[in-house]
């Protein structure tokens, strides 16, 4: 079974995602009481980080919409997709106490208590799971839209072109095929 098939392409694209709206709503904006300022930053660190936070989720989203299989996907999974940011946040306090330099400014134990990263992460835990529900609900709706191949039709992975012989023996039409080309 390839990846497109399973519920992991659409939790790929969504922690892209979230990387996106993080940078763009709580990182890159001045209005957020969190915003990393970065007036020195180099044309090419700049343009990587635009590239990094900006172009790589649009792409990942355009694939995920218009390449992925649609109708597979259940309101659980956004639980499930919790998993692997709830795993990141427990390593970076762990490695925050260890080396006393936090990845986030919403993580700085030192700036907002633990009880403040705990409200944080908990709004942020919120967000990516309905964020993860609108995921599936896209998949369903676009579902709606692009219905499934007939049974026994297969996908195009599955869909297999016989080999045309060379030896004079009829092909997949029922006509002879040489090696030769008819001149």
């Amino acid at each position: 079974m390839s990846l497109r098939r399973r519920p992991a392409a659409a939790a790929v694209t969504l922690y892209i995602t979230i990387t996106a709206v993080v940078y763009h709503l709580v990182l890159a904006n001045p209005a957020s009481p969190f915003a990393m300022p970065e007036p020195d930053r180099a044309l090419g660190e700049a343009l990587g980080n635009q590239f990094l936070h900006t172009v790589v989720p649009l792409l990942a989203l355009a694939d995920w919409v218009l390449l992925d299989r649609r109708g597979r996907l259940r309101p659980r999974y956004a639980l499930w997709w919790l998993a692997f940011p709830l795993g990141y946040l427990g390593f970076a306090l762990v490695r925050g106490l260890v080396v006393r330099h936090y990845p986030y400014p919403f993580l700085e134990v030192g700036e907002i208590g633990y009880g403040g990263v705990g409200i944080v992460s908990a709004i942020l835990a919120l967000s990516f799971w309905l964020l993860g529900l609108a995921f599936v609900g896209v998949d369903r709706a676009l579902a709606r839209l692009r219905p499934a191949p007939p049974a026994g039709a297969g996908t195009p992975e599955q869909v297999v072109q016989p080999a045309a012989a060379t030896d004079g023996t009829p092909g997949p039409s029922g006509t002879a095929v040489s090696g030769r080309s008819a001149a």
